[in-house]
């Protein structure tokens, strides 16, 4: 695994790591909706174990490369 700096500065490196997601299911269950393929903002800071705003401001710090990488916002 890289160095944790060299993640959060290259965003080429982590974009080879947006797909590797199987090692989630086995530190903890994600709670996804009926649909099995979205979350909801309060059930990704639960798996984080953050406050849900600073799941948003995430989203917003950094909303084009999470779209780019798959972010889909649903309302409603």
């Amino acid at each position: 695994m890289h160095d944790e700096q060299v993640l959060m500065e290259s965003r080429t490196l982590r974009g080879r790591y947006t797909e590797c997601v199987d090692a989630l299911d086995k530190v903890k269950a994600l709670e996804l909706l009926p649909d099995g393929m979205h979350l909801t903002t309060e059930a990704v800071a639960a798996y984080f174990v953050v406050h849900r705003k600073v799941i948003s401001k995430v989203v917003d710090r950094h909303r084009d490369e999470l779209v780019e990488s798959g972010l889909t916002v649903l309302e409603g």
